[in-house]
């Protein structure tokens, strides 16, 4: 059995590949709706997927920049005995 702070690590890497999905798909989906109500099709489908992509590495790379190297949860486990 694993043990619990690798849970740990891999929730925050299911949330940060959830919040990137997220954006991607919402922006998108405004995109299209945007297009569908002015008739510009595809264009601000392709800028909302672009802008939800962008969005989402942002908030990624905000994410990963304040997980310290020194945290409980980013530790390697040690070595069996």
């Amino acid at each position: 059995m694993r043990e619990p702070s690798n849970f740990g690590s891999g929730a925050r890497a299911a949330a940060l590949v959830t919040q990137m999905a997220v954006s991607t798909i919402v922006c998108a989906l405004l995109g299209k709706w945007l297009d569908a109500r002015y008739h510009t099709e595809p264009v601000l489908l392709v800028a909302g997927l672009l802008g939800g992509f962008t969005l989402g590495m942002v908030a990624l790379f905000r994410t990963l920049l304040r997980i310290e190297p020194g945290d409980e949860d980013e530790r390697p486990p040690d070595p069996p005995k």
